[in-house]
């Protein structure tokens, strides 16, 4: 039974050094490209480790030094939800929580455009005017989220 504590998608582990993964796979290597000796085999890993820098700057270019692991994507749209202010209605707060998990499971964004997603949500909880939290009608929090809710909808449709 997994323990319920960790994710195993988004527990970031150290990454191993590349001559151990080379070593933990070098059965199938050897077969694969038909190395026949350890000489031939400590050859094709020497050369290997001298292109490493090379191969280094092609994945930077193509994906950016400043890859965004699962955690800190996670980390930081918890940190943004957080941000609502106090006096936002609990439902706004609860909105927010489940955007959270929404985005975290929507691999079609990217990690900037949920980040403009939060963000634009915490700055539409922001100015929330003192009418909606004080209206008589309805619970304090159905009728807040309902007035957010709406006005988030309309402020996108115009833009």
């Amino acid at each position: 039974m997994g323990e319920f504590d960790q994710n195993p998608d988004i527990d970031e582990k150290p990454p191993m050094p590349l001559r151990d993964v080379l070593e933990k796979v070098k059965p199938f290597i050897m077969a694969y490209e038909g190395i026949q000796s350890q000489e031939e085999w400590e050859e094709v890993i020497e050369e290997t480790m001298k292109n490493v820098p090379l191969l280094k700057e092609i994945v930077d270019y193509y994906s950016g030094p400043d890859r965004v692991t699962a955690k800190r994507q996670q980390e930081e749209l918890e940190r943004v939800a957080k941000t609502i202010p106090a006096s936002a209605p609990s439902s706004v707060k609860q909105f927010a929580d489940h955007a959270v998990l929404s985005l975290q499971s929507n691999p079609g964004w990217g990690f900037d455009k949920k980040c403009q997603f939060m963000d634009k949500l915490v700055r539409e909880a922001e100015p929330l005017p003192l009418q909606w939290l004080c209206s008589g009608q309805g619970s304090e929090d159905s009728k807040s989220y309902s007035l957010f809710h709406d006005s988030f909808q309309r402020k996108d449709a115009r833009r």
